[in-house]
């Protein structure tokens, strides 16, 4: 079988890598020449048309995707397979949004205020659950389509609910991010709140920022 690879960016988030298996026609028929083979139905199927299998999908995250989540694994104490799930989850979904545009590193701050980047946590007092600890009484349409309020505890679902809740604060509030989260956090006692998200946000875009810029600087070497 012969490998053949393509790549899609998406973003710049997600890098995914499509590996296309085929099979190698011309080594099928010259191993049943060598050893001399008059079975002409074997050649006759190793030049019939062959079946493209099913390309499987590598993800490879962004320089970018991995800066962020090595700080959030070292700051919060997250085993780094956790931290680069929940950033990559935090891209796609950003990106992927079709109510209104959302920045990642704001859907990230709001986990580490809300959760601490704890997937399985429940507040006792409200329900609310998961990463962005979400409140599946005022959002039943939003966890409906995720597959129901259980999947609040996994990672992907929970961040998918939670941006298109933020998605759809932003909408309302005309793009500003302080009333948003305001609404997000559901009491007029947001002050603290609000500075919490905005300093977690403004960190993990700098952390952002100077990898973009690590990125695009040229290689200089020394010469002799």
């Amino acid at each position: 079988m012969s490998p053949f690879y393509t790549m899609q960016v998406i973003h710049r988030g997600i890098i995914v890598l499509k590996v296309i298996v085929v099979p190698l026609m011309l080594g099928i028929g010259l191993t049943a020449a060598s050893k001399g083979s008059d079975d002409t139905s074997f050649l006759a199927a190793a030049a019939a048309p062959q079946t493209v299998l099913p390309a499987p999908v590598v993800e490879v995250a962004s320089p970018e995707v991995l800066a962020i989540a090595r700080d959030i694994s070292k700051r919060f104490h997250l085993p780094m397979e956790m931290a680069q799930e929940i950033t990559r989850e935090a891209y796609r979904a950003a990106d992927l949004n079709e109510v209104r545009p959302v920045e990642a590193t704001l859907v990230l701050a709001v986990i580490a205020v809300e959760s601490s980047y704890r997937p399985t946590v429940i507040n006792r007092y409200s329900g609310a659950a998961g990463l962005m600890q979400v409140n599946a009484r005022w959002h039943q349409d939003k966890v409906r389509d995720v597959g129901g309020e259980h999947m609040l505890l996994a990672v992907a679902p929970n961040i998918r609910v939670g941006t298109a809740i933020l998605a759809e604060y932003l909408g309302r509030e005309r793009g500003r991010i302080d009333p948003a989260l305001g609404r997000y956090l559901g009491s007029a006692q947001s002050d603290r709140y609000v500075q919490r998200v905005r300093d977690e946000m403004r960190h993990l875009s700098s952390v952002a920022r100077r990898t973009t810029a690590l990125s695009a600087s040229p290689l200089i070497t020394s010469r002799e």
